[in-house]
């Protein structure tokens, strides 16, 4: 029969099929569990399925990641865990019996549209979820990101909901060190810095559909950031195969406090016109200043000047009086300073 995708555990040597609900399925589109410890004869090993999840109530597994697993809940460390993406929920399971796989426990959340795909944190604590069709399903404004606590997996905790800066649905992500790799269809690739997990800051983007951001199924299909290089593979619907080196991040490098204390991101949209907005990270509260110079260095706008507390804060730098051209943002600390360009498109 034909399936969704495939997730492998390279621990254990297992395969599990999902989203595989045509004719002739083994499993009804749940777990499908293949032994792939010797690789040229895979063998059928069981299946797991919630049936308490599901639009039909059948346990239907749309995607999942399944680890050997290493979190904070002390009763399931070693254990082979997969989390499944559900359609109307996300489904924990105990699969390390095969033939006596269980289901551990359950969860969704408000609006709910399309639990279609999720991803841990590198250290299993937290789950980042997308939700395929609530942007267009209620209309949502911004891309939503579920962020779960999974410190006791019977009993997730929706910690957070992130709203992206675009207005595009979200199709599948990865997690890589501090960084998740979102591939959400109309706006592209987006990078978000997750240090701080329940407020996450785009670092980085990649556009492979131009026209629109709008929540439609055009555009980056998936992502693949798992290259020791650095470098990441985006497929685009209409366009192809993108393989792109994101600046500025370092992916395989352990996170560390910024020398001045803060970090200044990137500004989206970016050209803009009239307005852009620009996040800043800080590790601890200290004042600063931020301003807008132009190309001849003369200060053209104050975005802020004083302390801070320690956190993320977004600032909005509206220029619709300003001539188009080339914009620098400068954050100055007592530590140090940092700047950004943008480009004003009139």
């Amino acid at each position: 029969s034909k399936a969704h995708n495939l997730a492998v555990n390279e621990e254990t040597g297992f395969a599990y099929v999902v989203g595989a609900n045509g004719g002739g399925t083994t499993c009804g589109g749940a777990l499908h569990m293949v032994d792939i410890q010797n690789p040229t004869n895979p063998t059928f090993a069981g299946c797991f399925a919630d049936t308490g999840t599901g639009y039909a109530g059948t346990g239907y597994t749309h995607d999942a990641q399944c680890v050997r697993y290493h979190g904070p809940d002390a009763d399931y460390q070693g254990r082979e865990i997969c989390i499944g993406s559900n359609e109307n929920a996300i489904s924990i399971a105990d699969v390390s019996d095969k033939a006596a796989p269980r289901a551990i426990s359950r969860a969704t959340y408000p609006q709910v549209g399309y639990v279609h795909q999720g991803w841990l944190t590198e250290d299993h604590r937290y789950f980042f979820q997308d939700d395929e069709l609530d942007e267009r399903r209620f209309g949502l404004p911004h891309t939503r990101t579920l962020i779960w606590d999974l410190a006791d997996l019977d009993a997730p905790a929706l910690l957070a909901e992130y709203e992206g800066v675009s207005t595009s649905a979200d199709h599948n992500q990865y997690v890589v060190d501090q960084y998740v790799f979102q591939a959400n269809y109309s706006s592209g690739l987006r990078i978000l810095d997750i240090r701080d997990v329940a407020h996450p800051v785009e670092v980085a983007f990649f556009d492979t559909f131009p026209p629109d951001d709008a929540p439609s199924f055009n555009g980056a299909w998936s992502t693949y950031p798992f290259f020791e290089s650095g470098v990441v593979l985006v497929s685009s619907r209409e366009a192809g195969l993108f393989v792109v080196d994101p600046t500025g991040i370092a992916v395989s490098v352990e996170a560390a406090e910024t020398p001045a204390g803060f970090a200044l991101s990137a500004a989206y949209p970016n050209p803009f016109n009239p307005q852009t907005t620009l996040t800043l990270r800080l590790d601890a509260p200290q004042p600063l200043t931020v301003a807008v110079f132009d190309v001849l260095g003369r200060r053209v706008a104050h975005l802020h000047a004083g302390p801070l507390a320690a956190g993320v804060h977004r600032l909005v730098f509206e220029a619709g009086v300003l001539p188009g051209g080339v914009y620098v943002v400068r954050a100055e600390g007592a530590r140090g300073v940092q700047t950004q360009r943008v480009v004003l498109a009139k």
